[in-house]
């Protein structure tokens, strides 16, 4: 508490060698799914256990260039199998990848041979990042075109940095760059530079959108817009900023003492440990049970070791403010069990049973919108009734010519192996055009 240091400090290289040797032993008892990123962990387990740290972190470069951050965000896989080491620990198969991932900074730069194509990329979050490593992979030049100063998209932003340091984006990008990958900063698609400049100045023969990690859906309560009340997201960025020591947020001044989270998604839990590191009591406001939470269990343990406490079956109807217009409350109603006329155990509200939770500051985190704003204004480029990108089912072909995309702007919500996921399958099918 009080610190934004990584909560989990890693394994030892001889806890590395030591686990993957274990976890091997149960290779046949192995229950649950894999890594979708990772074509066979078990080639990677078996280098990593005769002591080829090298080569276990090359083989799984090659199929997972983001492992540094899957290895901290992604959730664990084969979770059905329960190996212990000699200590009594669960072997976690995220925490053997993050020590190899952590190692991809020392690996030589591999002779990439880029042809006559070039592509664009919009966007640095993890969607871009991923296109951009694997379409490098097949001989395409790529440049990757990032919009605000600095890289990383939502990794840089959303994410707190006792999740995932700078240090270590900072370190993917580098790695990503002895690869081959161009990248440049400040630039406005498509307002300061539009896909025809790319196609036509820029010798660019397709263009992958992926940015847009998304816009932060509110409550749709009077006076949400009354000071104190502020989008989890929005916050999470600002303390990154401040963090980082950029202007002008150089304290965390814009947090109440008393802070009530909204939401029981990754990112209220990310808001309210950030909140609780910069010494403010919160509570988070669960609509039904803990059981309900729909986060990692190790997320929801560490958050309640670290101080934030849990109002249950709780649901925001308004907000309560000062003479001045301030947000000085909450106002939630109770909920309970009810068994529906199908016989199904459903959550409903009861009736006049509110209550106030005291706040000065009231976070959202509700879930995300696609961003197609910036994009909107690309000729011929449809979009769905929700304002995410079009594109073909299963794939990432958009209906503007030589234009594809991936990530949120496609999936608004999608979790991050899925958004990754999508973004290497939208790589091969650049490549695919662009050599057809």
């Amino acid at each position: 508490m009080g610190t934004f240091a990584e909560v989990h400090l890693g394994l030892s290289k001889s806890e590395a060698v030591e686990n993957a040797r274990i976890f091997l032993e149960r290779e046949r008892a192995v229950k649950g799914a894999g890594c979708p990123l990772t074509e066979d962990f078990f080639a990677v387990l078996k280098l990593l256990a005769v002591n080829d740290v090298r080569g276990a972190a090359q083989k799984l470069y090659a199929s997972n260039p983001l492992a540094a951050v899957t290895a901290r965000l992604a959730p664990e896989f084969f979770v059905e199998t329960q190996v212990f080491n000699r200590k009594a620990a669960r072997v976690s198969l995220r925490a053997l990848e993050r020590f190899l991932a952590d190692r991809f900074s020392s690996l030589v730069k591999p002779d990439v041979k880029t042809g006559r194509y070039k592509a664009a990329v919009i966007g640095s979050g993890p969607a871009g990042l991923m296109a951009a490593a694997f379409l490098v992979r097949q001989g395409i030049a790529v440049t990757v075109f990032e919009s605000a100063p600095f890289l990383g998209g939502s990794l840089r932003c959303y994410i707190p940095e006792f999740r995932l340091p700078a240090v270590v984006l900072d370190q993917l990008l580098a790695r990503l760059s002895a690869d081959g990958v161009e990248f440049r900063t400040n630039v406005l698609f498509p307002r300061a530079l539009s896909a025809e400049d790319l196609f036509e100045e820029g010798g660019f023969s397709a263009v992958l959108l992926t940015a847009g990690a998304g816009v932060a859906e509110m409550l749709g309560l009077a006076d949400e817009n009354a000071a104190g009340v502020m989008a989890a997201a929005e916050m999470l960025s600002l303390t990154r900023a401040m963090h980082a020591g950029q202007e002008p947020y150089t304290t965390p001044g814009f947090l109440g003492n008393r802070v009530v989270v909204v939401g029981h998604n990754e990112m209220a839990f990310d808001a309210a440990r950030t909140a609780i590191r910069q010494g403010r009591q919160v509570t988070i406001v669960v609509a039904g049970a803990e059981s309900d939470i729909k986060v990692p269990a190790d997320m929801v343990r560490e958050a309640a070791e670290e101080g934030l406490k849990f109002k249950t079956f709780a649901a925001p109807v308004s907000l309560s403010l000062d003479s001045s217009g301030c947000v000085k409350g909450l106002v939630c109603r109770h909920l309970d069990y009810r068994i529906d006329g199908a016989g199904r155990l459903t959550v409903v509200e009861e009736a006049d049973a509110e209550f106030v939770l005291e706040a000065e500051t009231v976070l959202v985190a509700r879930g995300m919108k696609a961003n197609t704003l910036f994009v909107s204004e690309i000729p011929g480029l449809d979009l769905n009734l929700d304002g995410s990108v079009w594109v073909k089912p299963d794939s990432s072909y958009t209906s503007a010519r030589k234009i594809f995309a991936a990530g949120h702007l496609v999936r608004p919500g999608a979790s991050l192996l899925d958004v990754l996921l999508d973004a290497r399958r939208a790589a091969s099918e650049v490549a695919a055009y662009l050599k057809g």
